[in-house]
């Protein structure tokens, strides 16, 4: 899964993890942890992109994000 998350400022860090447990087999629920930035920062919207990877054999239909509880279908790209 890519993505991109924007920010108010630069030095915003994006990870997204699988979540624990998992509760419904055809949707991926990830956590999304943002780092904020340390020290003083300029008022200057800024974009990040943000990439989840799995091996599995499971088809997921869709991909919610947590805490947000933002849903996407999922495509596959080969």
């Amino acid at each position: 899964m890519t993505g991109k998350c924007t920010f108010p400022t630069p030095g915003y860090k994006v990870e997204l993890k699988k979540h624990y447990p998992q509760i419904h087999p055809p949707i991926l629920v990830l956590d999304k942890i943002v780092t904020r930035p340390r020290g003083p920062a300029g008022d200057v919207v800024t974009t990040v992109d943000v990439k989840y990877e799995e091996q599995t054999r499971i088809r997921y239909a869709e991909v919610e994000i947590v805490p947000d509880g933002t849903r996407i279908k999922v495509e596959e790209v080969h």
